[in-house]
């Protein structure tokens, strides 16, 4: 499921169809490809609720090592964004990682739950646009 919606993504913004994608180190190379396209302008990757991604015997985790740290790093053009609601598994497989991700965290932002107040104000904005 994960890969299909990578793949489906990655034809979005390549704007032409990609070949179907069978592993998360094939996903990755699509994504080199795709960022190799426009060396020009700076680039975000942003992977939401990356826990969910590295699902049992999915290699997720060592593809975007192998990614990150053969290729993307280098890249001055490229900053990578992960995120998840999962903390406990962003902490154990990213912040404390010892393998291919070990000090590879330049940033950490902690975000704290909205208040009950921040939630009524945000809900109130919503109504203009709905």
């Amino acid at each position: 499921m994960q890969l299909a919606e990578f793949n489906r993504s990655l034809a979005h913004y390549a704007n032409k169809k990609v070949a179907k994608i069978k592993s998360w180190y094939d996903a990755f190379d699509q994504l080199a490809i795709l960022l190799e396209q426009s060396q020009l302008e700076k680039k975000i990757i942003f992977i939401d609720e990356m826990p969910w991604m590295d699902c049992p015997r999915s290699s997720f985790l060592s593809a975007l090592e192998h990614f990150w740290n053969g290729w993307a790093s280098a890249r001055k053009d490229i900053l990578l964004i992960i995120c998840g609601s999962a903390t406990s598994w962003i902490i154990n497989k990213v912040i404390k990682n010892h393998g291919g991700l070990h000090n590879r965290v330049s940033v950490r932002i902690h975000l704290k739950p909205f208040t009950l107040h921040e939630c009524e104000l945000y809900a109130k904005g919503l109504q203009r646009w709905g």
